[in-house]
């Protein structure tokens, strides 16, 4: 984890009620915990303040906002995210530069909501769609635009957010940027970025903070909590908010009262952790140590801050000392985390049992987990189905999940309690999502992927691609990352947080296309024959990829017809997934994604229930004999038995010798579709 600085001047001035700027003649005695001061410079962002009627109170009244002249902007309590209302936009003529500035707009010398120059922010908000937005869209619809003057040009948009997803149900936006040290002057516009009948947006739980990574939206308003207090710096909605850490008195009397005072620190300041706010971290386990010099649960403080703050070092000595006193099992959970980190499996599996026989359920799942990766398949069996007993928070039956598969359930059971719990969401953007039409819908087209493109490709990629080009013929669409933008339409967030993993990419990708023109998913690295038509009545159903037992699914090869319900919700689910949370839970994520929704959607499960569906081993006894020798033409033979084949490109030196099958697969013996193959670079999708 990047350490992350606070920049706090404006932040500490305004929690103490002075201006920006400006010095307190009077400060008052400095708080141990001040630096970890956060300030909300934006107010009225919950609108709880109105102006006329139903309207929001207009710049330049205390809590006002500029409200462009293509708006209709109404105080609404049909949804909140925060109180009782929000902000709904509505474009009121064909122009589509519809949006509004707290605190008002460009002006001449005029930096709103306390802007400075040479200083970075992070704002924030929370927006509801009904529907989609429909119709020509603003470039910079669904997002947040802050903008300058500098050299005397007014620059509307130079660091505008990524967009929301244009998409139903609520999202979250969160933008970093720095004011540039010449401007003159600043603000920040939200946009909708429709016209009139283009839809209808929700606006709540304005956010702008002196800091340089996202804050949760407070205000003076939000509830405190056992580590935080929340107050306005004035009158309520028109002056800015704070968020401070408990005095360090209210916080040591919370700590003494629980039966280990490092455990329950521990508790509170996961958020932080969620937040990285690395520098309360550190204030607070320093003012710990002072405080609590004997307790047992010191250790377990430092060492987990410290894996908080990517130290490992520190985190796996100060753990193994704080195995000596009762954590929960807590300390050895970590360790057993770092140790699976790095790849020692065995000694993973020694502390998750230590763990488990602390107490810890989740330790339970961890060891199931890594006892499979061991090969070790009824043990993790034993060890998962124990765990789960009484477990009243997992989303599926524990039995019924070691029955379809026992390996990865620490990963299943993640992905399920967020199906779980965004299923509702899913349905909705499966059900409502934005329209599209393309002659290819009706064409059956055949799809495959490699982001370098496949002139570059490895030469056993290039050699299965002729393959799909002799069968298929100008039903091919073969995708790169140059091309694909004219395909498919990945969320902003989504690309940005998947980054260059390119081959789980091509899981979000693939899932996009079938919902969106339907036809046939092919991996780079199928190899196909003549005889493919005879899979017609599997390929041709309304969704199939192959399974292995129940919705335990490869996904090399997929098909769909255009907006069938079950690569739809697929497609959302997976979306969903990436708009609210920045990590991967497993390389299989595509395929424990589809299984949760078969074990959570009745409808998914009916529609997958009645198709038909069969087991890839003869597609996969290719790949099983890649590097073997081409004794007897055994490529022919194995070629020959089963119209398609799923292979890789990534094997050892050794395979490449003019004597192995993979050696004949690159040369075209006995296949379609194989002219001769020229130089090539390596490539990777």
């Amino acid at each position: 984890m990047n350490k992350l600085k606070f920049r706090r001047s404006t932040e500490d001035r305004a929690a103490n009620g002075t201006r920006p700027g400006r010095p307190d003649a009077a400060a008052a005695p400095a708080r141990r915990f001040a630096s970890a001061d956060v300030v909300n410079l934006l107010p009225n962002g919950s609108f709880g303040l109105a102006g006329e009627g139903d309207r929001p109170p207009v710049f330049p009244a205390p809590g006002g906002y500029y409200l462009h002249r293509n708006i209709d902007a109404t105080l609404s309590g049909e949804w909140s995210a925060t109180g009782s209302r929000s902000l709904r936009v509505v474009g009121v003529n064909e122009k589509y530069d519809t949006h509004f500035a707290p605190g008002g707009r460009d002006s001449d010398g005029a930096f709103r909501l306390g802007l400075e120059p040479g200083r970075t922010y992070t704002v924030g908000a929370t927006l509801r769609l009904p529907h989609p937005l429909t119709g020509r869209l603003a470039a910079t619809h669904l997002r947040i635009s802050p903008g300058w003057i500098t050299g005397g040009t007014r620059r509307w948009n130079p660091s505008p957010s990524l967009p929301a997803t244009n998409a139903v149900g609520v999202h979250t936006l969160r933008h970093t940027f720095t004011v540039p040290s010449d401007a003159t002057a600043a603000w920040i516009r939200f946009v909708a970025g429709m016209a009139e009948g283009g839809g209808e947006v929700y606006w709540d739980e304005l956010v702008l903070t002196a800091t340089d990574r996202p804050v949760e939206f407070f205000d003076g308003r939000t509830p405190d909590t056992d580590l935080h207090t929340y107050a306005w710096t004035g009158a309520p909605d028109v002056s800015t908010s704070v968020r401070r850490l408990r005095e360090p008195e209210d916080l040591a009397r919370l700590l003494r009262a629980a039966p280990s005072p490092g455990h329950r620190l521990v508790e509170l300041a996961e958020t932080l952790r969620a937040e990285r706010a690395v520098d309360e971290l550190a204030l607070l386990e320093a003012w710990f140590a002072d405080t609590f010099p004997d307790d047992p649960g010191l250790p377990l403080v430092q060492g987990t801050f410290a894996r908080w703050r990517g130290d490992d070092a520190r985190a796996v000595a100060r753990l193994e000392v704080a195995t000596s006193a009762p954590t929960g099992g807590l300390a050895e959970l970590t360790l057993g985390r770092v140790a699976e980190e790095r790849r020692d499996l065995a000694l993973a599996e020694q502390r998750y049992r230590e763990a488990y026989g602390a107490g810890s359920r989740q330790a339970g799942y961890a060891l199931s987990s890594v006892l499979a990766r061991r090969k070790q398949l009824d043990a993790a069996k034993t060890a998962a189905l124990e765990a789960a007993a009484g477990d009243e928070t997992l989303p599926f039956d524990m039995t019924t999940a070691m029955r379809i598969d026992p390996k990865g359930i620490e990963p299943r059971i993640e992905i399920g309690r967020f199906v779980r719990d965004h299923l509702d969401e899913i349905r909705a953007r499966a059900e409502d999502p934005v329209p599209f039409t393309s002659p290819l819908q009706g064409r059956r087209p055949v799809f495959t992927y490699w982001h370098q493109g496949f002139g570059t490709a490895p030469h056993l990629v290039r050699r299965c691609h002729d393959t799909v080009r002799e069968v298929f013929g100008d039903r091919v669409h073969a995708l790169d990352g140059e091309s694909l933008p004219y395909y498919a339409d990945i969320p902003a967030v989504v690309r940005e947080r998947v980054g260059t993993n390119y081959t789980h990419l091509s899981d979000i990708v693939r899932v996009d296309l079938l919902a969106r023109y339907g036809g046939l998913w092919l991996d780079a690295t199928c190899l196909v024959t003549r005889d493919f038509p005879a899979l017609s009545e599997l390929v041709d159903q309304d969704f199939f990829c192959f399974n292995y037992s129940g919705p335990r699914v490869g996904s090399w090869l997929m098909s769909s017809v255009p907006g069938g319900y079950a690569v739809t919700l697929l497609r959302e689910a997976m979306f969903v997934w990436w708009e609210r949370r920045d990590y991967l839970a497993d390389y299989f994520q595509l395929h424990y994604v589809l299984e949760m929704l078969y074990l959570l959607d009745p409808r998914f499960r009916s529609e997958w229930d009645a198709s038909r569906h069969q087991h890839p081993r003869k597609a996969l006894a290719l790949l099983a004999e890649l590097e073997s020798e081409n004794d007897g033409d055994r490529l022919g033979e194995l070629v020959a038995s089963y119209p398609v084949h799923k292979i890789t490109y990534k094997f050892g030196r050794g395979a490449v010798t003019p004597t192995t099958v993979l050696a004949a697969v690159v040369r075209g013996e006995h296949l379609v579709g194989a002219p001769e193959v020229s130089g090539s670079r390596p490539g990777g999708r």
